[in-house]
């Protein structure tokens, strides 16, 4: 399913041939103790993020074609058979259009390409709508802070300055909850 045909813009990083950041990897190893939880994995990358998950069910959205094509041959030889995804941009309201709802919501760079205030809040709802009961978005201090200059504190004051029902909860140094 292709929910977004829009060329990418200047900015793209394509990781289908890298290994995983750091920041990822703090995100994988928190996530590795939960199974058979249903994971939306936000840049699909080289998709180790679904192998070390295998024991979940892992959608994924990228906005590189190379990056969907290198998960269809991963899915393929590991036989993930509960690994989806999907063309998708996660600042689109296509992303509201997949299909299931997630424990987890895992982005380590959350507010990593835009600097506009309706993006930022938009994203942040997204994924609240996208979210199971009691479900938490995973993200990471590396990320956080990629490109935008965000911080914990600034995530904090800002989810209570817009309303957005979230808890911030700590981890580690690193890794980083929103609970709804």
């Amino acid at each position: 399913m292709i929910f977004w045909k829009e060329k990418w813009n200047n900015w793209k990083e394509d990781w289908s041939e890298h290994a995983p950041s750091l920041d990822q990897t703090r995100i994988v190893e928190y996530l590795k103790p939960i199974s058979g939880k249903n994971i939306l994995h936000i840049g699909t990358g080289n998709s180790s993020f679904a192998i070390e998950l295998s024991h979940n069910s892992v959608d994924s959205i990228t906005v590189l074609q190379t990056e969907i094509d290198k998960a269809i041959k991963v899915k393929q030889q590991y036989n993930l058979v509960n690994y989806n995804f999907w063309l998708c941009n996660k600042y689109t309201l296509q992303l509201l259009d997949l299909e299931h709802k997630y424990h987890y919501i895992a982005d380590n760079n959350i507010f990593s390409f835009t600097s506009c205030e309706i993006c930022r809040h938009n994203i942040l709802f997204a994924y609240l709508k996208l979210l199971q009961p009691k479900g938490e978005i995973v993200t990471d201090v590396l990320g956080l802070d990629y490109r935008t200059g965000f911080t914990v504190d600034k995530l904090q004051e800002y989810i209570v300055d817009h309303d957005i029902p979230l808890t911030i909860n700590k981890y580690n140094e690193y890794v980083i909850g929103l609970q709804a």
